[in-house]
């Protein structure tokens, strides 16, 4: 009685593990009927781990039920992916193999972008970056001598986007960057204009200019009997210009010498002339000494420059016209031994 017992329990056991088999599945080429390995296998339906084909194309799954209906998904670099639905055991067999064609991927050809790139004036821009950017990924050109640009991508990275972006820089010139829709064309024109491009350029090539020609203007000196007077820059500052002045006691023995700023009574003058109107120094530093001349029509400062040696001299202007050349500066020295020093200075350019 017992052994009949167990025998009846033991039938239903017998009847899962008949119910569940290896699940073998091949997936070939659709054209060429050939193998495909490494192509990755998954069933959702059941929770088994996703498998990879070997070099037969096949994989084989333990343990699927019988009679059950299941989703079998495929895909493999450079084939459209596939899912077929199935009934293991059931589907067409081939050596008890279910069979899975993969159809290749349509060739699309390059996407070509191409354009010019040039400044607000139309001048062509040569040596700019220019990069266009799918689905995060940067694809780059540089400018030729004509500003001219071409950029090639594969068809297949653009069949999936509605969108790209596009960017273009140059050093010294402002970016220009924007999105475009993808057009129904595999060859895409964008010409490119930077918002201010080579006029800055423009600009700094000037403004490098016009530091040579500053660099090749001064120091300006003028030599007396008794010293030597010599301008080394003039510099704009927010309410004026300030002189960079140097006196030269070429005597043999120490000296006393004077610098009068503005007017000052009795002695010399240190003015500008600018479109006709005169301004007085409003504050000298000569070594040490300080003279600010406030409301007054000047000021006179002294200070000892021994035998042989220059002595720097920062001479300011407040309320000066923006101007980018000083037509007429005039400044006076003086010393007991070696009388008045007056230079007359003409056309002196600003550091700005």
């Amino acid at each position: 009685m017992k052994k009949i017992i167990l025998i009846l329990l033991l039938i239903p056991i017998f009847t899962i593990l008949n119910a569940q088999s290896p699940f073998r599945i091949k997936v070939i080429d659709a054209q060429t009927s050939e193998n495909i390995d490494k192509a990755i296998v998954f069933i959702e339906e059941i929770p088994l781990p996703d498998q990879e084909t070997d070099r037969y194309g096949i994989v084989v799954f333990q343990n699927v039920p019988e009679d059950r209906k299941v989703r079998v998904n495929v895909r493999k670099k450079g084939y459209l992916p596939s899912q077929i639905e199935v009934v293991a055991n059931r589907a067409i067999k081939v050596d008890n193999n279910i069979i899975i064609k993969l159809s290749k991927e349509p060739i699309i050809p390059q996407v070509i972008i191409y354009g010019e790139v040039t400044d607000t004036k139309n001048n062509e821009i040569e040596g700019a970056t220019v990069e266009v950017s799918v689905l995060g990924k940067p694809f780059t050109a540089i400018t030729d001598k004509s500003g001219n640009y071409q950029i090639r991508i594969d068809g297949n990275v653009f069949k999936s986007i509605s969108t790209f972006q596009i960017e273009a820089k140059k050093t010294n010139c402002e970016r220009s960057k924007s999105t475009e829709t993808v057009p129904n064309s595999p060859i895409i024109n964008k010409d490119i204009r930077f918002e201010c491009g080579e006029s800055k350029a423009d600009e700094v090539k000037e403004e490098n200019k016009r530091k040579k020609e500053l660099n090749s203007y001064y120091p300006k000196e003028q030599e007396f009997t008794k010293g030597k007077i010599k301008i080394n820059k003039v510099k704009r500052i927010s309410n004026g210009v300030e002189f960079y002045v140097q006196f030269y006691n070429s005597d043999n023995v120490p000296r006393t010498i004077g610098l009068s700023v503005g007017e000052p009574r009795g002695s010399g003058t240190t003015v500008l002339h600018i479109n006709g109107e005169k301004y007085l120094a409003n504050s000298a530093k000569f070594g040490n000494a300080f003279c600010n001349r406030e409301a007054n029509t000047g000021c006179y400062i002294r200070e000892e420059v021994i035998n042989d040696s220059w002595m720097n001299a920062k001479i300011t202007f407040n309320d000066i016209p923006d101007v980018d050349v000083i037509p007429i500066f005039y400044v006076s020295f003086y010393s007991g031994h070696g009388g008045d020093m007056n230079m007359d200075a003409r056309n002196l350019p600003i550091e700005k």
